[in-house]
């Protein structure tokens, strides 16, 4: 229910306002207190409810919050961070190719391995989109990459985070890659692998 009523795009309280700011000009026009009021209830209402789709954190609004906090850490090397976020069991998978790793060891040690290799300057999360589906909450986003194997080149790639409600946290589960730059897997791993 919070979903529906506060993780919504930000035109729908001001169309709630506006039209209460019709019905109170009418009411107004009319000499008719029962209109007027009733735009004015309609106008505190739309605000209200603006402002309280801006303050309450859904699950959805955390998972993007989350994600924005799981790309910095790997942006700024901070793994404390990065493994909070992790589910013990998240895998990670590069779209329609072998190149996977299950189990939140196997999974840090790949980044880090990967952000070490591709001599990582900084990582950044744009375009988020959240979507639900029962208990898991998908993050589809553009990540934006600036390393020493593209120098001065920043590199954008697709990825998708689903994240699952574990023990009272919401917890990434898996990661998905489905597109780095144009880039072939197989040319980013060989890249990686002669540094």
């Amino acid at each position: 229910m919070t979903d529906f009523l506060f993780d919504i795009a930000w035109w729908v309280p001001i169309l709630v306002v506006v039209i209460g700011v019709a019905l109170t000009l009418t009411g107004n026009n009319r000499q008719q207190s029962g209109l007027r009021n009733g735009g004015i209830a309609v106008v505190l209402l739309g605000i209200v409810w603006l402002v309280l789709s801006f303050i309450v954190e859904t699950p959805s609004k955390l998972c993007v919050k989350q994600t924005r906090q799981i790309v910095q850490a790997v942006s700024d090397g901070d793994w404390t961070t990065f493994d909070s976020l992790l589910d013990p069991k998240v895998t990670f998978h590069y779209a329609s190719r072998p190149w996977q790793a299950s189990g939140k060891a196997e999974v840090a040690a790949g980044t880090q391995t990967t952000v070490k290799h591709a001599g990582l300057h900084s990582a950044s999360a744009g375009h988020l989109k959240p979507t639900r589906d029962g208990d898991k909450i998908t993050i589809a986003f553009v990540g934006y990459i600036d390393s020493e194997l593209t120098p001065g080149h920043p590199i954008d790639s697709d990825w998708e985070f689903d994240f699952h409600l574990t023990a009272g946290k919401w917890l990434l589960t898996d990661i998905r890659v489905s597109r780095v730059d144009d880039t072939a897997p197989e040319g980013i791993r060989e890249s990686l692998n002669k540094r």
